[in-house]
């Protein structure tokens, strides 16, 4: 399980679906997704020189939300995968809203590091 993303919060963000150890993605895999968009996170936010981990509640909130960009794109792509459906690229959109975001932390440290670090 991840700092701010468990399974089960992707698994609710794609209903009629079912994440445990023997879907396609497997739960396994759903958590690799969730500990790599993490990890993205927080050498994006070093990078700026915000400390990682974030715990205030509100930064909790909002990373949480990207991070889940992260993975439900991934888990959604692999879905379609699964499903032989080649030309789908359900999920490629919250991928990109996570890059996106990411790359905003760069071009906006400041305001990232008192969103990230309001609240308690």
């Amino acid at each position: 399980m991840g700092t701010y993303v468990s399974t089960a919060q992707v698994a609710a963000r794609l209903p009629y679906r079912t994440i445990d150890g023997s879907s396609k993605p497997s739960s396994s895999q759903v958590s690799e997704w969730i500990d790599e968009a993490e990890a993205l996170i927080h050498a994006a936010l070093n990078a700026i020189e915000v400390t990682t981990p974030i715990t205030g509640t509100d930064g909790v909130k909002v990373l949480r939300s990207i991070v889940l960009n992260y993975a439900v794109g991934h888990t959604r792509l692999a879905y379609a995968a699964a499903g032989g459906d080649a030309d789908n690229d359900a999920g490629a959109d919250e991928v990109e809203r996570f890059n996106d975001q990411v790359s905003d932390f760069f071009a906006n440290p400041t305001r990232w590091a008192s969103m990230l670090n309001a609240g308690s």
